[in-house]
């Protein structure tokens, strides 16, 4: 299990009530909640109003809508469209865990129209902001705060932003070789991580797969690891209240000072000041 679901040992979930000032005019949340290794968990339904997304924290996670089948790997998130028949199901050799949230707003259906012309009823992408933007929702909800519905609705439109970019982005496609080390990163993120072990994941020598990477990224896969922790550390500062120390041990770096430094050499700040 990666990081951000640690603590998750169960299934569960909630259905949300949005009030008509949240549908009227924010993005609102309509249920949140946790699959957790449920190799039985399946949904098929030909309705269920607004949107749902999907992160796939481990295991696999099978969705098909208008003849499209797609399999969730961990580090993967589904932007699905439920207004139109849909399913999804955890595979039984490989049980997903999945965080999850149901939402919905005024203006989603056009904002995606295009996005959804060219590749009907969902998106895949792997981007680890995801899961740290899906738990603070349902962390959000669960707080029972009067002024929740405002987090959450900005939390929502930073997913649909993240997707949004991400399908309309000008940088062309994804190198092969990170699009096969990126789940393998996510789920390996705390522990240390070496070269020969990201070589043997992509089924190639050392050698030859770090001339491949800089060829295909412009930076060394050492380079790269430390770009991915540093990017899943600027959202636990902004969004989570965790320590810094916790923050650098989560996420592999050898001790607090090590994350300051290579956070600093990255981001131009320090963890606090970025904070702030």
């Amino acid at each position: 299990m990666i990081p951000g679901l640690r603590n998750i040992k169960k299934t569960y979930g909630y259905l949300c009530d949005p009030t008509d000032f949240a549908r009227e005019y924010l993005y609102y949340c309509s249920g949140m909640g946790y699959i957790v290794n449920s190799p039985t968990f399946r949904c098929d339904r030909d309705y269920f109003p607004d949107y749902v997304v999907m992160y796939c924290a481990s295991g696999k996670l099978h969705i098909s809508q208008y003849g499209r089948d797609a399999v969730l790997s961990p580090g993967q998130c589904c932007l699905m469209y439920l207004e139109d028949a849909h399913l999804y199901y955890s595979d039984p050799d490989e049980p997903c865990a999945v965080a999850w949230v149901h939402f919905g707003g005024e203006n989603i259906r056009s904002l995606f129209q295009p996005v959804f012309r060219d590749a009907p009823g969902y998106l895949i992408i792997e981007d680890s902001r995801l899961l740290v933007l899906i738990q603070e929702i349902i962390s959000s909800y669960e707080s029972d705060s009067q002024n929740a519905f405002f987090k959450i609705s900005a939390d929502i439109y930073q997913i649909l932003m993240l997707f949004l970019k991400a399908s309309v982005s000008p940088c062309g496609p994804k190198s092969s070789l990170v699009r096969t080390l990126d789940p393998f990163l996510l789920r390996h993120i705390g522990e240390k991580i070496t070269l020969e072990m990201m070589a043997e994941h992509c089924c190639l020598c050392p050698q030859y797969f770090c001339r491949r990477f800089r060829k295909e990224t412009g930076m060394t896969p050492m380079q790269y690891l430390t770009k991915k922790r540093i990017e899943l550390a600027k959202y636990y500062l902004l969004y989570t209240d965790e320590k810094i120390s916790w923050i650098a041990d989560t996420l592999g770096f050898y001790d607090a000072n090590h994350f300051s430094l290579c956070f600093s050499k990255t981001a131009g700040t320090t963890p606090s000041k970025y904070r702030k």
